[in-house]
């Protein structure tokens, strides 16, 4: 008579192989299937990934997705289970491919995202489960690429957010979570760019903003949460540009603010927020700009340099933050083809007496007209607030 535990040896072997062929097929899913980088130069190689990794959804290393005109990538339907990357994902130069379909369950980038080169390419909607990016964002000459309307679920970017040179770019619309970007922000040279209305939520910019040659962008409102900038924040040959408006939150810039080469940019306004910047204050070949008001509440202390030169409308400088400076420091600056009113430290500090603005040294500035002439010479420049200065110090 055999006993009870030989009777259940063979029900216990088949429930231990059943135990092992579960943990085998569980194990597949979210394995590192690539300890390294892989690259797809090819369609076939993007195909046959799922065959010769099946159930591998992590990639323990970079991914480049990049193929030549002999064997061109048109579909990444072939890379579907791919639902994170530890390494970089780069999609570059693939001249047919037309969307990012098949990358809908990437979730986690652990590297750099770059998106370049791709001529056909027209919606980015495959990343639109995409979580997390632990480096830059780099979307540049992708020619047809209408519009950036994804990353809504991204809070912070840990490196650079570089949009450039996308010829039929609209819009971006797509990040509408992202309240801090830890490196620079560069958009720039997108011809028909006319919307950023994606980056409202936008707090912190740790390094520069550049805002450069985008001929159809009419003003900043797309950041319109935006606090504080780490390092430069430069708004360069913007052709549109007639006023600054949509940064009325922005009270800090870390180093240099420069508006310069905006052709048909009128006021300063959408400044009015700003109190302190860490350098140079440049103002320089804005050919329509005829005020510096929206400037006004920068603490003198803070500038480092004035440059306000070759605007050649330009009367209006003696608001307080420029009076504020030029009373106080009588180098540190560089003054000249504007109109007159601003052409000088002298002819602005007159201003700004006239003006009843703040500017140190401003009240005891003297100007003789007309200059030169062989006829009556008129003075101004001592003011009654003057005089009775001169009156209490002789007191004292």
């Amino acid at each position: 008579m055999k006993s009870g535990n030989s009777l259940f040896a063979p029900v216990r072997l088949v429930f231990y192989i059943l135990i092992f062929l579960f943990c085998s097929i569980i194990s597949g899913w979210g394995q590192v299937c690539l300890s390294g980088d892989i690259v797809f130069a090819t369609q076939a190689e993007v195909d046959r990934f799922a065959q010769n990794y099946p159930g591998c959804s992590i990639i323990g290393g970079g991914v480049i997705i990049e193929s030549g005109e002999d064997h061109p990538i048109y579909d990444l339907q072939g890379l579907s289970q791919i639902a994170h990357i530890e390494g970089y994902l780069e999609v570059r130069n693939n001249k047919e491919l037309l969307s990012l379909d098949g990358l809908n369950n990437l979730q986690q980038v652990d590297g750099r995202l770059t998106i370049s080169g791709n001529t056909m390419l027209t919606s980015l909607a495959g990343l639109s489960h995409l979580k997390s990016i632990a480096e830059s964002v780099r979307i540049s000459s992708n020619s047809s690429l209408k519009s950036i309307d994804i990353f809504d679920k991204v809070l912070v970017i840990r490196g650079d957010l570089s949009i450039y040179y996308n010829n039929s770019l609209t819009k971006i619309v797509g990040f509408d979570d992202l309240i801090e970007i830890d490196g620079n922000v560069i958009i720039r040279e997108n011809a028909v760019l006319s919307n950023l209305d994606g980056l409202q939520k936008l707090r912190k910019i740790r390094q520069d903003l550049l805002i450069q040659e985008n001929n159809l962008l009419r003003d900043l409102s797309g950041f319109i949460q935006l606090q504080e900038i780490g390092q430069d924040f430069i708004v360069d040959n913007n052709a549109s540009f007639t006023n600054l408006k949509g940064v009325e939150d922005l009270h800090t810039v870390g180093r240099y603010l420069q508006v310069v080469n905006n052709e048909r940019l009128q006021s300063m306004t959408g400044l009015d927020s700003v109190q302190k910047i860490g350098g140079l204050l440049q103002i320089y070949n804005n050919p329509l700009l005829e005020t510096l008001e929206g400037l006004n509440k920068i603490d003198k202390e803070s500038i480092d340099n004035l440059a306000i030169i070759d605007c050649p409308r330009l009367a209006d400088c003696a608001v307080n933050s420029i009076c504020e400076f030029l009373g106080e420091y009588s180098e540190k600056h560089s003054i000249s083809k504007n109109k007159s009113g601003c052409n000088t430290r002298d002819e602005i500090l007159f201003e700004c007496d006239r003006n009843g603005n703040s500017s140190g040294g401003a009240s005891e500035v003297i100007r003789f007209y007309p200059n030169p002439t062989f006829g009556i010479v008129s003075i101004e420049g001592f003011s009654q607030d003057a005089e009775n200065k001169k009156k209490k110090k002789k007191k004292k």
